[in-house]
């Protein structure tokens, strides 16, 4: 019963993400994209979340669980909705069945025993037990979100989209389980295989394309995400869906969603805020006579949204920042900047050559950014998505710099979950870059 009642969180979240998506564009035209409406619907579930808490709104199971009936509603009431609804979901399994066999058959082998291995017990890492599941128990337990135990776990400042997700699974449950809750994670891990697959645009059995989604699929870390002790649970995974999104949605100059994406991946951690506020920054720099005037200030408006928001809610929940309540002089005097940002650059670049836990694919991303370096100098849009990347980039610097641990234990034990983050936004700029044909469609 618990199995299925996690599957009915999941898919009302799912169900959330296609109401927004629907009701909130102009055309009223939706266009099924599992990853995105998933995306969209744990983005909204935050933002209920964070309202009810302000508005000190007690939740319960029966709440929570008349809310996630209330979803499917639409679907009955509104026969557009319905119509479309069920045209792109035939739509979505015909694209399935003209997949390649050998293609479906190592994903569908690979799905089964990722899926076995991560089921069979409740692994959780350190930071999952210790902060993500915790806060996500508590949300539930307190019925919802307030000031006192929106801090009660250190460190504290970070934002709770993923703890908000576990504790809608919880309320939905009527318990605190460990093993169905990681649903959530597996699913993101699907949600990037699939979206990337979409940019592919992979219409007849196309081996070179194919080999993109292997690369991306195989990457040890990727997977390891939700099946090590090590790594599982931790909120990386749902930065690197939203990141993903986010950079496909600039290609594709939909900066509406591009946007809303940046802002969530900011509600999940503060990692997320670098390119957040860099979005904001060089949007109308990049994009100027590319996007209409009204998409762009209505893109511009929903960022700087999300980053008001985010800093309201820090105040509000008096969250403070690790980070910056530090004497920087100090900081300054007693860490030449050159010395230390250099040993930080010597270590990513280390990182970057573990084949055992990336495969091929920073290789893969440097090669092609290299020899196509032209064609993303020329591509305004390409060139956006790369720059967001190497500010986030720049970001970690900051924060190895200026933080209070050992430089070293820290990027020890840090590194290669934060360029998770940006591992499959990079591998997509360059399949980008070496495809002629989508980087014609995208040329700007």
């Amino acid at each position: 019963m618990t199995l299925i009642l996690s599957v009915f969180a999941v898919f009302s979240i799912l169900e959330l993400g296609v109401l927004v998506q629907f009701y909130l564009q102009k055309a009223k035209n939706l266009n099924f994209s599992f990853s995105r409406l998933f995306a969209l619907g744990l983005g909204t579930i935050c933002i209920i979340f964070y309202i009810s808490g302000f508005l000190q709104i007690h939740l319960s199971r029966a709440l929570v669980m008349t809310a996630a009936f209330t979803f499917s509603l639409p679907f009955f009431l509104d026969a557009r909705l319905k119509n479309q609804a069920l045209r792109n979901i035939d739509l979505y399994v015909q694209g399935l069945r003209k997949s390649p066999k050998i293609f479906l058959i190592i994903f569908t082998a690979f799905l089964v025993v990722l899926f076995m291995l991560t089921f069979s017990k409740a692994i959780w890492g350190y930071d999952a037990y210790e902060r993500w599941l915790a806060k996500g128990r508590t949300f539930w337990v307190d019925g919802g979100i307030s000031r006192e135990n929106a801090k009660i776990y250190d460190p504290a400042d970070d934002h709770n989209l993923w703890p908000f997700a576990i504790s809608w699974l919880y309320y939905v449950n009527g318990d605190s389980e460990e093993i169905w809750v990681r649903i959530i994670p597996f699913i993101a891990f699907l949600a990037i295989i699939f979206e990337f697959k979409k940019h592919l645009n992979i219409k007849n059995w196309d081996i070179k394309k194919y080999s993109w989604i292997l690369i991306l699929m195989f990457t040890p870390f990727l997977w390891q995400t939700i099946l090590k002790e090590n790594y599982s649970g931790n909120a990386d995974i749902f930065i690197s869906l939203f990141f993903l999104l986010s950079i496909g949605a600039i290609i594709r100059k939909e900066l509406l969603f591009s946007a809303l994406f940046l802002g969530f991946a900011a509600f999940t951690k503060n990692d997320a805020l670098p390119a957040l506020i860099a979005f904001i920054a060089l949007l109308p720099i990049f994009t100027r006579n590319l996007i209409a005037k009204s998409d762009l200030k209505l893109a511009f408006t929903i960022a700087l949204s999300f980053l008001f928001a985010n800093l309201f809610l820090k105040y509000y929940y008096q969250l403070g920042s690790r980070y910056l309540n530090q004497d920087f002089s100090q900081i300054i005097s007693q860490k030449p900047i050159f010395k230390y940002n250099l040993y930080t650059a010597h270590a990513f670049r280390e990182q970057f050559r573990q084949i055992q836990i990336w495969g091929l694919g920073w290789w893969i991303i440097g090669l092609f950014y290299v020899i196509k370096i032209k064609s993303l100098i020329i591509n305004r849009l390409l060139l956006f998505a790369i720059v967001l990347i190497v500010i986030q980039i720049l970001g970690y610097f900051l924060v190895f710099y200026v933080s209070k641990e050992d430089q070293a234990s820290q990027i020890a034990t840090s590194i290669s979950r934060i360029l998770l983050q940006i591992y499959p936004s990079g591998l997509l700029i360059a399949y980008y870059l070496i495809s002629k044909g989508d980087r014609q469609k995208t040329n700007g």
